[in-house]
């Protein structure tokens, strides 16, 4: 089942019901962020370290820590 994300307006791949995203191109981190405040559990794919890290802190600067 795909899903649209309403903030960046490309589809998400939901895994099973259990609100599970795969994004197999992860890129920047808009979609990661959108996918946690619509309660999903996301795990992007990315193959450059300096995207994932530049991803990483910019969750971390906007989402709150559980």
């Amino acid at each position: 089942m795909k899903k649209l994300c309403p903030c960046c307006g490309e589809e998400m791949e939901e895994t099973t019901r259990a609100g599970k995203i795969l994004d197999n191109f992860a890129g920047g981190s808009c979609r990661g962020i959108v996918a946690n405040y619509m309660g999903y559990k996301y795990t992007g794919i990315e193959l450059r370290p300096e995207q994932v890290e530049a991803n990483r802190n910019n969750a971390l600067d906007i989402l709150p820590l559980n």
